[in-house]
């Protein structure tokens, strides 16, 4: 773990390499950003009030990935419930996963730094599902559910 997201107990989870689902959606933002930084002034666009005024307006716009609500009224709840997630709390989350990633990778007998990036993640994702912050559809697409 980063030593910085160690010392204030904050759990990694970086997107995948090569993993379409996650970089796709990256790239759309971004394209998202760019068209709104043009419709604004096409010769601007690396002014930061455009920059900041158009990363504003998606964070404003309502999403039918979040049920119709917009990014900042999600993070708002999301910083309302982080709140029970004391320091020891945190620690107690992150000692799990790192159990549950080592129980992974010794069930599955894997080696090397891309299956121990895999299995982090599996044990990231199973904590969050576990404790309703994510759900699983049908499909098998993992989404971000926050009550």
């Amino acid at each position: 773990m980063n030593a910085v997201l160690s010392k204030y107990l904050i759990i990694p989870l970086n997107s995948p390499r090569k993993y379409p689902q996650y970089n796709g959606a990256m790239e759309r933002g971004q394209g998202e950003l760019k068209g709104l930084l043009e419709l604004r002034d096409p010769l601007a666009d690396q002014a930061l009030a455009n920059y900041t005024a158009s990363a504003h307006d998606l964070n404003h716009r309502r999403r039918p990935c979040l049920d119709g609500r917009t990014s900042c009224a999600v993070l708002g709840e999301v910083r309302e419930a982080m709140k029970a997630y004391t320091r020891p709390k945190r620690k107690e989350v992150i000692d799990w996963i790192k159990n549950e990633a080592l129980d992974i990778i010794r069930r599955d007998g894997l080696s090397g730094a891309d299956a121990r990036d895999a299995a982090w993640r599996r044990a990231v994702e199973s904590w969050l599902h576990r404790n309703g912050i994510i759900t699983i559809k049908v499909d098998g697409k993992v989404l971000p559910y926050f009550s």
